[in-house]
């Protein structure tokens, strides 16, 4: 992920290049996509069309349900890639501004260093006394996250890199506030300050004081 700052697999990358460069079409999931993507391609070829995720709005959908006020959620993998880590740097503020407030983790741990993702977060949130704050709360099946984005005040995405985060549209349709990375297709999804808010990543400060 060289937007991370990683040198990507050469095996992989050449496995890419060679997939795109065989295909008579090439359609992108977003102009942010297609930035990266056109590099790759080989001479006089191009994405052909940008077709953005869509959503099954009869499914994610609003409802009566009572939202939780209190609770502040991240429904992705739990890998350094989706911002874990600065959202939990983040959640030191809010939590002293707000000790009723719980974060809410839901993804699959991805381990990375032969150590898992959570079990690093679960140290650093002990070692800010906010352990008690945080919960893990696991993968989940797919048919329950919009019960999750119903249910909880607050999805937070604060992504270093995404290609068009469909998750990011399921929780606005099901009526969810959303605060979403300001990198990458952040600003094809949301329109800050309108349909949701955008961050940086890095800024911890401003995605506390948006939460």
């Amino acid at each position: 992920f060289p937007l991370l700052g990683q040198k990507p697999n050469p095996l992989k990358a050449y496995f890419e290049r060679s997939s795109l460069r065989r295909a008579n079409h090439i359609i992108s999931s977003s102009q942010f996509m297609t930035l990266q993507v056109t590099p790759w391609l080989r001479r006089g070829q191009q994405v052909d069309a940008t077709i953005y995720n869509m959503v099954d709005i009869a499914n994610f959908a609003p409802s009566q349900t009572i939202k939780n006020p209190m609770t502040v959620a991240s429904v992705a993998a739990i890998t350094r890639k989706k911002g874990v880590f600065q959202l939990l740097e983040a959640w030191r503020k809010v939590y002293s501004m707000e000790p009723n407030a719980r974060l809410i983790y839901y993804g699959r741990d991805m381990p990375e260093a032969g150590k898992g993702t959570i079990e690093q977060l679960k140290e650093l949130a002990q070692h800010y006394h906010i352990d008690q704050s945080i919960t893990f709360a696991g993968q989940v099946p797919y048919h329950e996250l919009v019960h999750i984005f119903r249910r909880e005040g607050i999805i937070v995405y604060p992504s270093y890199i995404e290609a068009h985060p469909r998750a990011w549209l399921e929780a606005m349709a099901a009526g969810s506030p959303v605060i979403g990375s300001s990198r990458g297709p952040g600003p094809e999804v949301i329109r800050d300050g309108e349909t949701g808010f955008l961050v940086d990543p890095d800024d911890t400060d401003q995605l506390a004081d948006r939460v």
